[in-house]
């Protein structure tokens, strides 16, 4: 064939490693660790814990005293966390008490998939239509004892519509003052 060969005058190896010292993309800094006369009389896991050390000392940063096992373990645990078994019920009526209007299926289908109260609600309250999200306007009793929540979450959540909706009203009521805008509030 009449094709041209490039050849490295070293092994591809040796090439790499010139190649990455000197290229100019980014600059490496090579040190050489102090490794002490005692260094061939050290089992694996002292050399290792000493190179550790030093390494550490030189970058002036804390060594930690993991190991493989350690992160092994903690791998497990976090699998452990997650097959965890969760209570839907508990987490059907957490979501019922902030958003009453929904129908259980629909928060019992949406908890299946995420397994989070809160991402329900977000998804929940995203989704459905204007009149489910509207609470049947009833009159608010308040609870026996000393605390000012309201035990029926109907009458909590029509509370805090009305709430938000007076809001807004008094902050365009502001806007409009402060801007001296002739429009009807």
């Amino acid at each position: 064939s009449s094709g041209i060969n490039a050849e490295w005058p070293l092994r591809p190896g040796i090439a790499d490693f010139f190649w990455t010292l000197f290229c100019p993309a980014h600059w490496a800094n090579v040190r050489y660790l102090t490794v002490g006369d005692d260094w061939r009389e050290k089992n694996p896991e002292q050399r290792a814990l000493h190179a550790q050390n030093l390494i550490s000392t030189e970058l002036d940063i804390p060594a930690l005293k993991l190991t493989c096992h350690d992160v092994n373990e903690y791998k497990k645990t976090i699998v452990k966390q997650r097959a965890k078994p969760v209570d839907i019920d508990s987490l059907v009526r957490q979501v019922i008490e902030v958003l009453p209007n929904i129908p259980e299926s629909e928060i019992r289908a949406d908890l299946m998939r995420t397994k989070d109260t809160t991402q329900t609600i977000y998804n929940l309250v995203r989704t459905a239509p204007k009149e489910i999200k509207k609470a049947p306007k009833t009159t608010p009793t308040k609870s026996s004892g000393q605390g000012s929540l309201f035990k029926d979450p109907v009458a909590r959540s029509n509370m805090l519509e009305l709430k938000k909706a007076e809001l807004i009203a008094d902050g365009r009521r502001r806007y409009i003052e402060k801007n001296g805008l002739d429009i009807e509030p």
